[in-house]
């Protein structure tokens, strides 16, 4: 409907010049014939008739048969920017946007502020991604039409999209500047300011904005977020504080001074705000959320608990509830409550990477590497680039012996880390277990040791390597360190074992042994517990 009403604009409108041409002709006295004729030129019946066939076939959507007809209207008539611009639309129209460019450019000629034919070739620099030049197009616009808001806004999009933010930018603060209603502009222009770094320009457009628009809970919210940033705790509270005495009874803004309590690490006063909001929204989950997490946070896991399961329980949907209860189990090493309810939230509440991450953690914790695996694949589908999961997704291949896999995720993370302790200590502890690359894994456990030399899981993989090549006295003396460190870990007393049966001293190989087996007794103890439980 917008294309016909335009092209029937265009038949008025070339009727109309025609006309009042072909009127004014008839009143020529021949006094002033000569004069007349050089400024005005005779209507021509075969320009307006080729030109109204191709209008009638631009109805009927047959562009290219209209092109024909505007193209023979010029043959009679070539001083038409109508003609030119009718012919433009039609070429954009079918893609081709040379011609287009070209009759738009012939239009411009015969009428250098016809905004049309300049907004048809800024369009087609952006469509086309030629984006410095369609600003260029786009600044004529504006300098000819300051109040065409949509052409303000093409031009700055263009300018941004061109790489030139602060021209971008400055273009959104015209607009606004001609035109106060348009607060998105001054958003835009803060967003640009925040991507190049000049926070305080941002920041004073963000509160010019607000000033005008103080309803705006996501420019509040951006406000806020800097203010604490900033370490300005008061100054942010003080943005909902200011909406509160408005709206006493507005829930968002209650809740965001609870939480920035919570960020405060004032977790008296956030508990205290958060609990006053009970009684009349029992069915708001954020309340339960944040309760869950302060008494998480002082390790009050119980109360915790609590909160958390009513969390679910009033929002279901919402798996927040469901990975932040099982990281409190998982946190209190109850790690088949932490498999159960993170299960549980992979079905009720699907496609979160950290739920999938964490019930990976927790398959890992029982020991259900090929569970593991399935959850962390999920999770890093979400997330290809996380470490933590490329780190733990690794570990899990490798003790599923998949290490053509795991060697693959360590050494691409070491390929964008190379100083990651975590990685080359784990990627060295594969290569020794399979006692391969001896000389590679002693050089990566080394670096790690270096770098975190009070790390027991460390120190029993340098050790271990030791071993491998036969430097038991290099390995006694590293292993031990990690006993010394933590002799809670049936593994490495298993490796000091192993160092004191090679060098002859059985009792102490004995010791350690049965020490090993004492404390895999105790865990395998723990987690029947923990699956009582």
């Amino acid at each position: 409907m917008r294309k016909n009403n335009t092209l029937l604009l265009l038949i008025l409108v070339f009727i109309g010049v025609y006309g009042t041409q072909c009127s004014k002709a008839t009143k020529k006295t021949p006094e002033n014939r000569t004069s007349v004729v050089e400024k005005e030129k005779e209507y021509n019946p075969m320009a307006i008739d080729h030109f109204m066939e191709g209008s009638i076939l631009d109805l009927q959507d047959k562009y290219e048969a209209a092109i024909k007809e505007y193209e023979l209207a010029l043959k009679y008539d070539s001083t038409s920017a109508t003609i030119y611009l009718a012919l433009s639309e039609d070429y954009t129209r079918i893609s081709n946007y040379q011609k287009a460019i070209k009759a738009s450019k012939k239009a411009i000629e015969l009428e250098p502020e016809n905004t049309e034919a300049i907004g048809i070739i800024a369009r087609i620099y952006f469509v086309t991604e030629k984006y410095s030049l369609a600003a260029g197009w786009y600044e004529k616009l504006v300098e000819i039409k300051s109040d065409d808001i949509q052409s303000w806004y093409q031009l700055a999009e263009s300018l941004e999209r061109a790489g030139k933010r602060a021209d971008a930018a400055k273009a959104y603060e015209k607009l606004y500047s001609k035109n106060s209603s348009e607060g998105e502009a001054l958003l835009r222009a803060g967003d640009l300011y925040e991507k190049l770094g000049n926070e305080s320009k941002s920041i004073d457009l963000y509160i010019k904005y607000y000033n005008s628009f103080p309803n705006n809970q996501a420019l509040r919210r951006k406000l806020s977020e800097y203010y604490v940033n900033k370490g300005n705790f008061e100054q942010a509270k003080k943005l909902y504080e200011d909406r509160l005495l408005e709206n006493k009874n507005d829930l968002p803004a209650r809740i965001s001074i609870g939480d920035l309590y919570w960020q405060e690490g004032k977790l008296e006063e956030a508990k205290t705000l958060f609990q006053s909001l009970l009684p009349e929204h029992e069915n708001e989950w954020r309340i339960y959320f944040y309760l869950g997490n302060i008494y998480a946070e002082e390790e009050n896991y119980e109360i915790s608990e609590t909160y958390l399961k009513k969390l679910i329980e009033t929002a279901p949907q919402m798996s927040v509830g469901y990975s932040n209860l099982g990281r409190v189990y998982l946190i209190q090493n109850k790690n088949h409550e932490a498999v159960r309810v993170l299960a549980e939230g992979e079905k009720k509440a699907p496609k979160s990477w950290t739920n999938l991450y964490l019930l990976g953690s927790a398959y890992t914790q029982v020991e259900d590497y090929k569970r593991a695996e399935t959850a962390l694949e999920g999770a890093i589908r979400f997330r290809p680039d996380d470490t933590a999961t490329q780190t733990l997704l690794a570990s899990v291949y490798d003790n599923l012996k998949k290490y053509d896999k795991s060697d693959d995720l360590h050494l691409r993370i070491l390929s964008l880390d190379p100083q990651n302790t975590t990685i080359l200590n784990n990627y060295a502890y594969s290569l020794s277990v399979r006692g391969i690359k001896l000389k590679k894994a002693l050089k990566m456990a080394l670096v790690a040791v270096e770098k975190t030399p009070r790390n027991p899981a460390y120190l029993d993989t340098l050790g271990w390597i030791y071993f491998k090549i036969g430097n038991l006295d290099k390995a006694l003396e590293y292993v031990n360190k990690s006993v010394e460190k933590d002799s809670t870990n049936s593994e490495v007393l298993e490796h000091l074992g192993d160092i004191y049966k090679d060098i002859g001293e059985d009792d102490k190989a004995k010791y350690y042994y049965q020490k090993a087996m004492d404390t895999e007794e105790f865990e395998s103890t723990t987690i029947e517990k923990d699956i009582a439980e």
